[in-house]
């Protein structure tokens, strides 16, 4: 979930293959909202899939960066290594 005012990301279920971005998959459920980002300079847009979760990060005076987590087994992170530990990855882009 996306704060009122755009600038964090809140998660909440199972961290199967890290859609929380927390650094590792985490045994259990997490049904507690927990800050998966929190940036006041920033705006969030989130995108999900069941292996993995995207945030489209603006900050003014910065290109905008795409930031995913979760299973990169068809490198759909973003990154070139299929095995890279899960973690959110910043990749700037051009919008």
């Amino acid at each position: 979930a996306v704060t009122a005012d755009g600038s964090g990301v809140y998660g909440w279920r199972a961290n199967d293959y890290n859609l929380l971005g927390l650094g590792a998959p985490m045994a259990g459920a997490h049904p507690t909202p927990i800050v998966v980002i929190l940036d006041p300079t920033s705006t969030f847009d989130v995108a999900l899939s069941l292996s993995h979760a995207c945030l489209l990060q603006r900050t003014t005076g910065m290109a905008p960066a795409i930031l995913c987590a979760g299973s990169n087994s068809h490198f759909q992170l973003g990154v070139r290594v299929a095995t890279d530990p899960m973690h959110f990855h910043p990749v700037p882009v051009f919008l």
